[in-house]
């Protein structure tokens, strides 16, 4: 199990990688400080919006957000353990400024080297800490590919289970494996392949689609030519069915399959 001293550190390292990825990938944006107002903390939201409750720290998302909650708690433990630096108002605003910045940067690896004794000597302030750090480590983890995860786009094309990315210290892998039958992918692309390519070839009774659904997968096959093969009995085929689903996958599979074999034969015949 990752001490908290470990995930305190590991967060401190992953904060800017997840200040990158809020910059581009759209995701909720930290604060940039508005350098006319250092201590003005709704200055630094841009456009005025705030992007982490200012009422619920522990719920922050952003690496800005994460080190607010993090400066809250490393003022708290400086009740036992001093060594945490701080503001005086007898200072120039411009070194104010400056410690407010270390400040916020310096949190978290100050809680590290705190850590044992406080786990030690404060349990219960400690237990709390840690409920608040623990499911933050796990978002930060998770999004800057610190942490395994499942794959949202893609399930496992030969049984619908779940794809889990591992993580390394790169990042998320590429392959994934799916958590049901232990089946392994090089990539997405090649899910989509497999995925596509046992679509188009299952026989299995049970498995509806619906017309448009069905030109996807046999982009070759017109709408006309399915309609004829449906009224002709060839495609079987469920009036009013739900969904509309209402072609059989296992049969248009095998018509298109005869379609494929006829059409290369007059091909030959032609030749």
């Amino acid at each position: 199990m990752t001490t908290p001293a470990r995930m305190l550190t590991d967060l401190a390292q992953w904060l800017p990688l997840l200040r990158e990825l809020e910059q581009g990938r759209g995701q909720p944006r930290s604060p940039r400080p508005n350098p006319a107002h250092p201590g003005d903390t709704a200055g630094q939201v841009p456009f005025g919006i705030r992007v982490d409750s200012e009422d619920e720290p522990a719920d922050a998302r952003t690496a800005a957000g994460i080190r607010t909650w993090a400066t809250i708690w490393a003022d708290f433990f400086t009740t036992w353990y001093p060594g945490f630096p701080q503001t005086d108002k007898r200072q120039t605003l411009h070194k104010q400024a400056r410690i407010r910045r270390y400040r916020r940067r310096r949190a978290l690896t100050w809680l590290a080297t705190i850590a044992p004794q406080a786990e030690a000597q404060h349990p219960n302030e400690w237990a709390d800490f840690l409920d608040e750090l623990q499911p933050i480590y796990a978002r930060v983890a998770t999004a800057t590919g610190h942490a395994d995860a499942t794959d949202p786009d893609h399930r496992c094309p030969a049984c619908g289970g779940q794809l889990q990315q591992a993580a390394t210290r790169r990042g998320l892998t590429d392959s994934r494996q799916c958590t049901n039958c232990q089946q392994w992918y090089p990539d997405g692309d090649i899910i989509d392949a497999t995925r596509h390519h046992t679509i188009t070839t299952t026989d299995d009774a049970d498995a509806w689609v619906t017309r448009e659904e069905a030109r996807d997968l046999h982009p070759t096959i017109s709408a006309d030519l399915l309609r004829q093969w449906i009224h002709r009995g060839e495609v079987t085929s469920r009036p009013k069915a739900p969904d509309k689903r209402d072609v059989n996958l296992g049969s248009l599979n095998a018509r298109v399959d005869k379609h494929k074999r006829d059409m290369k034969k007059r091909e030959r015949e032609a030749a």
